[in-house]
């Protein structure tokens, strides 16, 4: 592993006189690309898991909601973990007080070499949006209020005829005298 990137090189020249040695300080800059990242969705929590880069990422997140207008969503905490000389590094965000999510975005940039891996998945939606309930509810009154008119006209189509409103014995309706 280099020490804080820097890197120093052992420059030999061969005159035609013999050997000289001469010292070369410069700054060695290292990177190594990051997997595509895996996303998992638990509940509210979004966590994002990407490895083999190198140097630490930079983490960021965002979420499209379905109108499809895009906002920044704040990471709960990012875990990077130094292994064989790279980093694995899992980031996690909250979700559950972030309505009309369709779609959640994680991206790790790699500062050294400015390159950005990603990954996007869909949030299923959990039970019926606002505008399904409401039809719901509508169409549910209209077939009460149908249900209630029919009722009304059939009990004033019996009274016009002249029949009580209970039965005989026999089951028969018996005529108003």
């Amino acid at each position: 592993m280099l020490d804080h990137n820097n890197v120093s090189l052992e420059v030999v020249l061969i005159p035609d006189q013999g050997t000289k040695k001469e010292f070369c300080q410069k700054t060695l800059y290292v990177a190594a690309s990051f997997q595509k990242p895996k996303i998992t969705v638990t509940g509210g929590k979004v966590t994002c898991r990407t490895e083999g880069g190198y140097p630490k990422p930079e983490v960021k997140w965002d979420i499209t909601d379905h109108k499809g207008q895009q906002q920044e969503l704040k990471q709960l905490e990012v875990r990077p973990v130094i292994q064989d000389g790279t980093y694995t590094v899992n980031s996690t965000a909250d979700i559950t007080n972030v309505s009309n999510v369709a779609k959640v975005r994680c991206m790790f940039r790699n500062p050294t070499s400015n390159k950005t891996v990603w990954n996007e998945t869909t949030i299923p939606t959990e039970g019926l949006s606002p505008g399904i309930i409401i039809i719901v509810i509508i169409v549910g009154i209209i077939v009460l209020l149908v249900i209630i008119i029919i009722v009304v006209l059939r009990v004033k189509r019996n009274s016009r005829r002249g029949f009580s409103r209970s039965p005989n014995e026999q089951g028969e309706q018996i005529p108003l005298q």
